[in-house]
Order: C-alpha cells, then structure tokens, then sequence
C-alpha cells in the first residue's frame, strides 16, 4: 500500500472562476474608492456651507449695520413690503404690517 495513492487529485482550476473572482474583486476596489471620494466630497461640501454661512450671516449685519446708520442720518426710506425687500435688509421683521423701512434712493425708483 502506498501512502501517495490515497491523495485527492489537485484541483482543476476553472478559468471561469477565476476571472469572475478577479473582476469581483476590482470592482470591490473601485466601490471602496468612489465611497471614499463620496465622503471626502461630503466633508468638503459640509465645509464650504459652513463658510458659506458665516459669510452670509456676516454680510447681512454689515448691510443692517450699514442701513440702520443712513436711516439715523436721515437719508430718504422707503417702506417695502417684507416679500419684496432683500434679506439683508429685514432689519424690522417683528413689525405687525408686514413690511420693513429701508434707504431708499427716490431718484433710482
């Protein structure tokens, strides 16, 4: 009895598995990847409106600051209608007739 003759024969490697288990597996390095540029795009998004906003809430207090100072100094207002004036204007939201007193140029309309 020989020892060697009980051994299962190698397997035969089928060509079609293996490619199959290839190309899956490139695939799941490229589903890593695009996930990975996903949430760095998501990082970098969340970053920039973050800023975006800062800069936003900055620049209507500057315009208010600046709109309460010309109002101050008499120049000529107009009463527009909350709707119909920009955001940085909304210096008088609280007021019960809707509208807001801005600067106005009656020369510009």
């Amino acid at each position: 009895d020989d020892a060697g003759d009980d051994a299962a024969p190698p397997p035969v490697e089928n060509e079609l598995l293996t490619q199959h288990a290839r190309a899956t597996s490139e695939r799941l390095v490229a589903v890593k990847q695009e996930a990975a540029d996903e949430r760095e795009r998501a990082d970098f998004q969340g970053t920039n409106a973050m800023y975006l906003t800062a800069q936003k809430s900055e620049l209507q207090r500057l315009v208010s600051d600046a709109a309460r100072a010309l109002i101050e100094a008499d120049v000529p207002t107009h009463e527009c209608p909350d709707d119909k004036t920009p955001f940085y204007y909304m210096l008088e939201s609280h007021r019960d007739d809707g509208k807001q007193t801005v600067p106005w140029n009656p020369e510009a309309g």
